[in-house]
């Protein structure tokens, strides 16, 4: 039988995370990062439109914008604009 560990592999080691969310909740969050990511700044508007919040259940958009914000993964520049943090801040 195959698998991809050795056999010197410690079986009760835990398995590193996957880069896939968990939650329907923190999928939302990396959304919103990942939205982010390529333009460094955005309105809020923009960052609506790209992430099709308008098809998001209702509340989910500000509460998931809340919580990376809260999280250091973005910041608020002013009113209307966000950037995302800058790497260092940030997880791997």
């Amino acid at each position: 039988m195959s698998n991809d560990r050795t056999d010197s592999a410690d079986p009760h080691r835990p398995t590193p995370p996957t880069p896939w969310a968990h939650s329907h909740a923190e999928a939302e969050f990396r959304e919103i990062v990942r939205t982010l990511e390529p333009c460094q700044v955005l309105t809020l508007a923009r960052i609506r439109e790209l992430c099709w919040a308008d098809h998001w259940p209702a509340g989910d958009f500000d509460a998931s914008l809340k919580n990376a914000l809260a999280a250091g993964e973005i910041k608020q520049l002013g009113d209307d604009l966000y950037e995302i943090a800058p790497a260092a801040q940030r997880d791997p």
